[in-house]
């Protein structure tokens, strides 16, 4: 869906931006296609799809059992 489809399903949202921004920040969010809207002037319009993983997906936790630490570097004490 575009972000004007997503708009017309959603009206309680004020501005089309407003959709575009958050999808934008989701990451199973991506932009499968480019399609022309009529009424859009030429201009291209986002088609959005989300990333459905399947049922049988294993967490990542699954398959790192140990948790990453973070280590700190002295960058100043590299001379």
């Amino acid at each position: 869906m575009t972000a004007k489809q997503i708009h017309a399903k959603l009206p309680e949202i004020n501005r089309t931006q407003t959709i575009k921004s958050s999808l934008t920040k989701m990451p199973d969010v991506y932009i499968d296609r480019w399609v022309r809207e009529p009424g859009s002037r030429g201009q291209y319009q986002a088609v959005y799809m989300a990333v459905v993983p399947p049922k049988d997906c294993p967490h990542p936790k699954d398959r790192f059992p140990e948790v990453c630490k973070t280590r700190w570097v002295d960058r100043g004490a590299q001379a």
